[in-house]
């Protein structure tokens, strides 16, 4: 795919004090093709809460227009105790509040009966906007009970007071500081908002000094395509909140995890890494991570939340492989998609993969030459197994018997040999268009997909008691098992809209979940790190090519490798032994 860097220029119209301005532009690529459905929002860094306070999408001919309201003002000689959030929380809150001017501020945490039970801030602090977090325990360290609490905020003299609810109290971290320059109203020289341009194909921009002032001057800004830049993962020390991969910490990054907080799907510069953002350790993404690396930014050397230190990158032993039917070869990369390698090429149309850890084996279907390989992991000592198949696609192994099973789209079959090819058996016949396979060997039982009748089935792993878990699907394709769990997930395709997603449900077929929708491309293999929670999918169509994953609820997907790395890659599989 070539590679196209786009452009963004607004014109800015100059107002006079007091009235809103209008931030006019248009997106457009370097080619001169206009840029659609671009999203360009702006934030006010004095008040995260808002979420973007002025948002516009890109027409057809790439213009967009929004009005900008004025910054969060607090009065002269004032402060602001604003709402803590999440409310109710487990295990820490975040506590916002805005001084106009320097002051020294005292903040405390008291029970219902009015006993004060945390200080969380007690000193000197600049004028701007602050966040002190709560994690649930008393002066002493000791976590407290669920239940309400309140928190005051004194300024001098004055004081304001909020309600919060703990629920299932318990210990977290400790609370930190955060300060932010004010800005002005509307049309004065300090109106600075943060500014993101992000979309599908496009990597995010962020400018987190954008100045709004009346008479300014049009502004040019480059943004580029996913394609324009390059991809690798580059395997280093990581530094927590760094999620642009810049090096340092700062309000980029603030913008970008409050924007994700909205829109997972959007892709960080420098092929950064958004896990980063998690600073508070819960899993999630989001504004209270935002307010937090706000804190650091106020304080550098408040290091309880590790913020801006080194994170060791995880041990690279865990490998997931794929086929790549357009480039025709098989790569890897580390579980996090750093170090593509190709391990072989020249190969037809590889479809179907998967993997022998224990015996250093790979094995995947071929429906150009009809065939079924293995070679070692490391793609050498190459391996006829099977040939004069007809399309063979799904591959699973059971490898305490020594059988490798497999799909048979042509003949619409699902047969089955031992794992160096001999003794082929034919196991269910007259399916139409079987597709994906898995196996649960301890329970007997194997799994597929019908790309044709748009079900999934089950039956013995003989061939015997066939049977329909799940019906009136669109196209299943990939499918993989949590046995544990008792759960079998697998992708699917709209026929109409040719958009995918992906669902799960229990091992008799009841229970389905949508977990992603509205997938832009059509995801085909799955495979699954049951340890790590985390479910792996790949995409291919047209010219979005991809691996991707996500939670196994579906939550807070990421990609992984991209086009600039793969042609069009269809099986997954995993090796996650440590």
């Amino acid at each position: 795919m070539k590679t196209i860097i786009g452009s963004l220029i607004f014109l800015v119209s100059g107002v006079g004090v007091g009235a809103e301005p209008l931030v006019e532009g248009q997106v457009h690529l370097a080619s001169g093709h206009p840029a659609a459905a671009a999203e360009v929002l702006l934030f006010d860094l004095t008040d995260l809460r808002r979420g973007a306070i002025a948002r516009a999408t890109t027409d057809a001919t790439g213009a967009f227009a929004l009005t900008v309201p004025p910054l969060r003002r607090v009065p002269p000689g004032g402060f602001a105790l604003d709402a803590n959030y999440p409310n109710p929380f487990n295990p820490s809150t975040v506590i916002p509040y805005h001084l106009s001017a320097s002051a020294h501020v005292r903040l405390e945490v008291f029970n219902l009966l009015g006993q004060r039970l945390a200080t969380l801030v007690d000193g000197e602090r600049p004028a701007g906007t602050h966040a002190a977090r709560w994690d649930a325990t008393n002066a002493a360290g000791q976590a407290v009970g669920a239940g309400v609490y309140f928190y005051r905020l004194s300024v001098g003299a004055a004081s304001q007071t909020g309600r919060m609810v703990l629920i299932d109290g318990q210990a977290g971290e400790p609370a930190a500081g955060t300060s932010v320059a004010p800005g002005g109203a509307v049309g004065e020289p300090d109106a600075v908002y943060g500014l993101v341009v992000s979309g599908e194909g496009l990597i995010a921009y962020v400018d987190p000094a954008f100045r709004v002032e009346a008479g300014m001057e049009p502004v040019a800004l480059v943004v580029e395509t996913l394609d324009s830049a390059p991809r690798a993962k580059v395997v280093a020390t990581s530094i927590k909140g760094d999620v642009n991969a810049d090096g340092q910490v700062d309000v980029s990054d603030v913008l970008l995890v409050t924007r994700y907080s909205n829109d997972a799907s959007i892709v960080m510069p420098n092929n950064g890494n958004i896990r980063l953002g998690d600073v508070n350790g819960d899993g999630r993404v989001n504004r209270t991570d935002a307010q937090l690396i706000l804190a650091y930014l106020s304080n550098p050397a408040n290091s309880s939340l590790g913020i801006g230190l080194p994170v060791e990158p995880a041990p690279a032993l865990a490998k997931m492989y794929w086929t790549d039917s357009g480039t025709g070869a098989i790569q890897y990369a580390n579980l996090d998609g750093s170090q593509v390698e190709t391990l072989l090429i020249g190969l037809d149309n590889p479809l179907g993969l998967a993997l022998d850890v224990a015996a250093g084996k790979m094995y995947w279907t071929d429906s150009g030459t009809d065939r079924i390989h293995r070679a070692n992991l490391d793609g050498s000592h190459v391996e006829i197994l099977l040939s004069g198949l007809d399309s063979p696609l799904g591959l699973a192994l059971d490898v305490s018997a020594g059988k490798l099973y497999w799909t048979e789209v042509g003949a619409g079959q699902i047969q089955r040999a031992n794992l160096d090819g001999s003794h082929v058996e034919v196991l269910v016949a007259d399916l139409e268009n079987p597709i994906g396979l898995a196996l649960d060997v301890s329970a007997g039982k194997m799994y597929w997909t019908d790309w044709g009748t748009g079900r999934i089935h089950r039956a013995n792993l003989d061939g015997s008691q066939v049977g329909v878990l799940v019906a009136d699907l669109e196209n299943p394709t990939g499918l993989a098992l949590d046995v544990s769990a008792g759960k079998m997930y697998w992708t699917e395709i709209a026929q109409d809209t040719h958009t995918g997603r992906i669902q799960r449900a229990n091992l008799n077929g009841s229970q389905v979940e949508t977990l992603r929708t509205n997938l832009a491309s059509h995801p085909l293999g799955l495979a699954l790190d049951v340890s790590a929670g985390r479910l792996y999918w790949t995409e291919a169509a047209w010219n979005r090519h991809r691996i991707q994953y996500a939670n196994l609820d579906g939550s807070q997907a990421e990609i992984l490798v991209d086009s600039s790395s793969i042609g069009s890659p269809f099986g997954l599989a995993l090796d996650v032994a440590t």
